[in-house]
């Protein structure tokens, strides 16, 4: 429950925060800054993200087996960690104005893709802390500094609000100092954990082993939302950008109900070990979660009312691109906390592909449907996308959990 309280609350930051930038900025202004945000977003899944399951998942592991390989399991994390981000970075800050030129046809925007960078970075250490927290079951520590980026953020906000300041480049750099405090701060709590960490080739070996699938899941996944504002913005210019991104920031309710579910769920799930264990958490859980899909689902309906009172009438676009956005969402409820025993089973390289293909999918339709239809051709494609998503993981638990166990008890 307090990890779900913080993840609500750290969307609701997040989403006050998008409501004043939004308002404020205008459509074409907020597609620029929700582009700078997807570009942390996947900087931010490619150094780290992929990574914070994996290291929970044998953190966990040898807490319960072997404690002494805690120590390596940190140290491990923490080198692969520097070992990717700091490539990343070099790669990132030499190759902004080349990347610019090809979304935007200028050299503009480069110092604001040098920012996402560095963003993305002090991101993935801050959310390295997290995942210790994470692993050693201390959820309450972890939520209370959960939502601290957008804790400091806010206040940054309304002050260059007031002040008239509030320009796109002072919100990026406060995005950015954000999350350097961020990072001190929750280094700082876990000094503990760094002190005494050691490196071992065979834990980093795992870790990265493991990570690779959950790059591939995690990476495909942020591709449905993330990967729409960059190509809108290259082919429908950055108003239709805007009008997708208050729709999709409308979500973010949803997809932190997900995340939470996922956290709290993780260690305890990784821990199954019999296929009676998995067979059992199905059926405890999958009822719970189409129940909570179903009784979400008439929210959707709510999607004028929402767009109108929280954007103005500038965004009424948005209206049906929220409304599919959020039926996509729904299905991930569902789909999401059951595709974690792949991890458990060893079959993460299903979820891997299933995820892949879900976001194959997504680049067909918007192939297919973006330059017609814009923002609502990107939202088709993610419902589309996600839906078969959903429809792979339930065939593949049918195929691999249900079926054999029917049949070891027949």
């Amino acid at each position: 429950m307090v990890t779900y309280t913080s993840g609500i609350f750290r969307a609701g930051l997040g989403f006050l925060i998008n409501t004043i930038l939004a308002r404020t900025l205008g459509p074409s202004d907020f597609g620029l800054y929700f582009f700078f945000i997807t570009t942390v977003i996947l900087l931010h899944a490619l150094i780290g993200e992929a990574m914070d399951s994996a290291m929970v998942r044998y953190h966990s592991d040898s807490h319960a087996n072997e404690k002494s390989k805690v120590r390596s399991v940190v140290g491990s994390a923490v080198v692969l960690r520097m070992g990717i981000a700091f490539p990343v970075l070099l790669l990132g800050l030499a190759g902004a104005t080349n990347f610019s030129v090809m979304v935007f046809d200028t050299e503009e925007h480069a110092g604001m893709i040098r920012l996402a960078c560095l963003t993305a970075v002090l991101l993935a250490f801050f959310n390295l802390a997290l995942a210790i927290l994470q692993a050693k079951e201390l959820f309450f520590v972890r939520a209370v500094l959960f939502p601290l980026v957008n804790l400091i953020r806010l206040p940054v906000i309304v002050f260059l609000l007031l002040g008239a300041y509030l320009t796109l480049d002072w919100i990026y750099w406060s995005y950015l100092s954000a999350a350097a405090i961020a990072v001190i701060v929750s280094l700082w709590i876990v000094r503990a954990d760094f002190s005494c960490m050691k490196f071992d080739r065979e834990i980093c070996w795992k870790i990265a082993h493991l990570a690779k699938w959950n790059l591939l899941i995690f990476g495909s996944h942020l591709v449905l939302i993330n990967l729409a504002v960059p190509v809108l913005t290259n082919v429908s210019g950055s108003e239709s950008a805007g009008y997708f991104a208050a729709a999709a920031t409308l979500t973010i309710f949803v997809e932190q109900a997900i995340s939470a579910i996922l956290i709290t769920i993780l260690p305890k799930v990784s821990k199954l070990q019999s296929q009676d264990e998995m067979f059992g958490f199905i059926r405890s859980t999958f009822p719970r979660y189409v129940l909570a899909a179903m009784v979400l689902a008439p929210i959707a309906l709510l999607g004028e009312l929402f767009i109108k009172l929280i954007y103005g009438d500038g965004y009424l676009p948005s209206i049906p691109v929220f409304q599919i956005i959020y039926i996509g969402s729904l299905l991930n409820v569902i789909a999401q906390p059951i595709g974690l025993l792949f991890f458990t089973s060893g079959k993460a390289n299903l979820l891997a592909c299933f995820s892949v293909l879900s976001a194959v999918i997504w680049c067909a339709g918007a192939w297919f449907l973006i330059s017609p239809y814009c923002e609502i051709g990107a939202a088709v494609a993610i419902l589309i996308a996600r839906f078969s998503f959903l429809l792979l993981v339930l065939v593949a638990v049918f195929v691999v959990f249900y079926r054999r166990s029917f049949l070891a008890q027949k």
